[in-house]
């Protein structure tokens, strides 16, 4: 009786396997990407010129 279903045992647990780890990986990529982001938007602000200086600072 339980030999008849190990098949589809396996595949379950392969398949619960398999979406943890592409949601492990989703989390990771989506925080990699606000991480990349912040910093990005962080030294943006920091570096270049003066408010106004430029006609592109005015949109």
């Amino acid at each position: 009786m339980i030999g008849n279903n190990l098949g589809i045992i396996e595949m379950a647990m392969t398949g619960v396997l398999v979406l943890g780890f592409c949601l492990y990986q989703y989390v990771a990529m989506t925080r990699a990407i606000a991480r990349s982001k912040r910093d990005r938007d962080a030294s943006a602000g920091s570096a270049g010129h003066a408010h106004g200086e430029h006609r592109l600072d005015d949109r």
